[in-house]
């Protein structure tokens, strides 16, 4: 059960959702609304994370794409409130990245990984694998370097 803290910050998000005409929006369209018609400026505002953490927690905000600029680092996330079967509206520059659903990454497993390569103990992120998200980034970075030194 979520708990009843942040409601201030999360009635804002959802005001977002219900100003705009749009019913899927990305964290920096939300982010700059909320920059825009809040009193958050300077030392007080709120950062983008802090928002993506929102509407990742909260049942009431659905999430459907995560997208990539290209050629850089910037990623962004598309959420909605509640369902929706409107279409997400991608940017030329930008590249839908494949993300398993959000929902399932919260769920954690509290044991013990069974690889020896592993040095993490506590709770475990598992996404339809045997492994845990901690020994598949090591397992895809190595599997990155050495496609770059065979090529």
């Amino acid at each position: 059960m979520v708990g009843t803290k942040y409601q201030r910050i999360v009635g804002k998000i959802e005001k977002a959702f219900h100003a705009s005409d749009k019913e899927i929006l990305s964290v920096s369209e939300i982010h700059n609304w909320i920059l825009a018609s809040a009193h958050w400026r300077g030392s007080r505002s709120i950062g983008k994370q802090r928002i993506s953490a929102f509407l990742r927690r909260r049942p009431q905000f659905y999430w459907h794409a995560s997208g990539r600029k290209i050629n850089s680092n910037v990623h962004d996330h598309w959420y909605s409130l509640g369902p929706s079967d409107e279409t997400i509206e991608m940017g030329p520059r930008w590249v839908q990245v494949n993300v398993p659903d959000m929902k399932k990454m919260t769920e954690l497993e509290m044991e013990a990984c069974p690889h020896t390569v592993c040095d993490h103990f506590t709770g475990h992120m598992r996404l339809d694998s045997f492994r845990c998200i901690h020994c598949q980034d090591k397992i895809d970075v190595l599997k990155s370097h050495l496609d770059r030194l065979l090529a």
